[in-house]
């Protein structure tokens, strides 16, 4: 009869990879919700700007400052020549990456144990909060990690099978992930560990047999064959790199760049800090982590160890490398949800094997750790309508751009006052991303880091500023923190701002002052007076007078001079006189940039019974070390006469 006819049993494999498959579009489609209706972070509209400049032919290290390896930008670049500069493309391929990340580790969970492990690792790490929200911006995370895990993948099969095609595409993978951003720094050692492990057994297996094909000596050989091949495969992604980019400036931006932020006093965080930012991850994910530990707990008394040393050889690394990260971010949390999926799997895998009979071990720490376990997964649960809701929102936690109409008023005012060929400075560079505004390269990313570790300074953005900038966006406060005397700068040479909140100001329409008195003369090759303004302010028992000298810097020098006004009568004495440094010290002349200009207000302060004497005001530069004057051309004593009439 019909109902009596064997159908045919679809291959494991078949059914593995339909239900992964549902599982991946589901997870991308959810991704997609509102893709373009949010932003990310400082970091994003950095990337995104940096990948725009070099699909524009701009050299990355060379002239484009990017203190991280070149895949997290060069990918965006050759996808921006096909979609143009996009935010939207950009997260499109984000969420490709996070795709490989779930299907790694739905074959890592599958190889392990079961199809069904597999399915629910992907589940997990799917919407894990950290996986999910950073997959849906430009950050360069989620690649890192996906990367990370695909290696693993590869290393396991290796470990399992001995091909060792599986070490090396391992290698090369891990290598890739390492050049997208260096996060899992972690899979390298764990490769390593695969490599002495499965030779370990082997020589051991090999001390107890008397075939001589298999001996010792054997073993060791085929260890540090297998362990030349993983080096080079993990070398042969970096060699390729440094090769095809500038290799001097992507040592100073990829190694030094580091060394100097170490050295910086405002980077300092001790590990307790990153010890509470940690346990601030766990608690506010306290249903994955719980799961997490109920995993470890069936790894030490129940059925399904295998692979649970490298499981916590993961975690352990990951934890590791995080607590000693010099300045942690939640970011870089990410790492810990692939191996917290893992044991959250074997948490619900064993306690559904215990408590449905199919395990054999019914002692009574089994039975305490399978109802402990079940707790949890109820727990787990419990959480996840909040977790999904916030997965669901149309502004979910730390990506808000909708409704923030101040940031698309500052898109639109960028559009309005200037043009597509002229350059913009911006602290926030998703803003003037999205107003299709190019900033200068060198400025693509004017971090607090970069600043601190002094790849820029307040010479560089005047500089950059005044030979390239049409308007400057004052956003999040990295310019007016970290620049003052730029942002001095910026708020005296750019005549116009439109302020579109008290703190967030465009400054646009830059244009030199009016000098009332120009003068132009050299001193001593060093620096040029291009003229000065003259106010006079009376008072009681005196009259100030307001000198505002113009000045430009020739040539660059260390020394910070100081300028002396002295206030001379008819027989050339002084009657007043005044002396000090630059703008009193606060920018003093050694970190001028060359060939701006730049105008200091000195007030002298003349006695009333002396203004009639009072007939020129003489200016001098000066060395203060040595007291030794810059030379002028034409002068004796090399002083500025500036006629004065009182």
């Amino acid at each position: 009869m019909w109902f009596n006819s064997k159908r045919p049993k679809l291959p494991d494999s078949y059914n593995f990879w339909l239900i992964l498959s549902l599982i991946l579009i589901l997870s991308t489609v959810w991704r997609l919700r509102n893709i373009a209706g949010f932003s990310g972070d400082y970091d994003e509209g950095a990337h995104l700007m940096e990948a725009w400049l070099l699909s524009q032919g701009y050299r990355l290290y060379e002239e484009i400052l990017l203190p991280l390896p070149p895949l997290l930008v060069q990918p965006l670049a050759w996808l921006f020549h096909l979609t143009g500069p996009s935010s939207v493309a950009a997260r499109w391929l984000e969420i490709a990456y996070a795709g490989v990340g779930l299907v790694a580790i739905a074959c890592l969970g599958r190889k392990l144990w079961t199809t069904s492990s597999g399915w629910l690792a992907a589940v997990i790490l799917s919407i894990a909060p950290g996986y999910f929200r950073l997959s849906r911006f430009s950050l360069g995370n989620v690649p890192a990690t996906a990367l990370g895990i695909f290696s693993l993948y590869g290393g396991w099969l290796y470990f399992e099978h001995g091909r060792r095609r599986w070490l090396i595409l391992a290698g090369l993978i891990a290598s890739t992930g390492l050049l997208i951003k260096p996060l899992s720094v972690a899979v390298p050692f764990l490769l390593v560990g695969l490599v002495i492990v499965r030779h370990g057994r082997a020589w051991r297996v090999a001390k107890t047999t008397d075939n001589k094909s298999s001996q010792p000596s054997g073993c060791l050989q085929e260890a540090i064959i297998d362990g030349l091949l993983l080096m080079l495969a993990l070398a042969l992604p970096l060699a390729l790199a440094f090769l095809t980019y500038h290799t001097p400036a992507m040592v100073n931006q990829l190694i030094i760049f580091r060394y100097r932020l170490a050295q910086s006093q405002t980077q300092d965080q001790d590990i307790f800090f990153n010890l509470q930012r940690l346990w601030q991850f766990l608690s506010n994910n306290a249903g994955l982590s719980l799961l997490a530990v109920a995993g470890l707990c069936w790894l030490l008394f129940g059925s399904k160890r295998k692979g649970g040393w490298f499981i916590l050889a993961w975690l352990g690394l990951s934890l590791v490398s995080i607590v000693g990260y010099q300045s942690l971010q939640r970011h870089h949390l990410i790492l810990l949800e692939p191996p917290l999926a893992l044991l959250a799997v074997l948490a619900i895998d064993e306690t559904a094997r215990s408590l449905f009979g199919f395990s054999k071990h019914n002692r009574l720490p089994v039975k305490l750790i399978a109802w402990f376990s079940l707790a949890v997964i109820l727990f787990y649960l419990g959480t996840l309508p909040t977790i999904i809701s916030d997965h669901l929102s149309t502004r979910p936690q730390g990506l808000t751009w909708d409704d923030d109409r101040e940031r698309w008023q500052a898109v639109k005012l960028l559009q309005e006052l200037t043009s597509a060929e002229q350059f913009v400075l911006s602290d926030d560079l998703a803003i003037p991303f999205e107003a299709r505004r190019r900033v200068p390269p060198w400025l693509s990313d004017p971090s607090r880091a970069v600043i601190e570790a002094g790849y820029i300074d307040q010479k560089t953005a005047i500089q950059v500023a005044d030979r390239q900038a049409a308007a400057v966006l004052f956003w999040s406060g990295r310019f007016r923190e970290e620049l003052p005397i730029f942002t001095w700068w910026v708020e005296n040479n750019f005549t116009q701002s439109v302020a579109v909140r008290a703190d967030r100001v465009i400054y646009f329409n830059k244009q030199p002052p009016t000098i009332s008195f120009p003068n132009r003369v050299d001193l001593g090759g060093i620096l040029r007076f291009e003229g000065y303004d003259l106010t006079y302010q009376s008072e009681a028992d005196r009259v100030n007078l307001s000198l505002t000298l113009y000045w430009r810097k020739l040539e660059e020098t260390d020394i910070d001079y100081a300028v002396t006004v002295r206030a001379l009568d008819d027989a050339g004495q002084r009657v007043a006189q005044v002396d000090g440094q630059f703008f009193q010290g606060y920018f003093p002349t050694g970190n001028w940039p060359v060939g701006v200009l730049f105008w200091d207000t000195i007030v002298v302060e003349i006695p009333l019974t002396d203004t009639s004497s009072v007939k020129n005001l003489a200016v001098g530069v000066y060395n203060p070390d040595t007291l030794q004057l810059l030379t002028i051309p034409n002068s004796v004593d090399d002083l500025l006469l500036l006629p004065l009439k009182m």
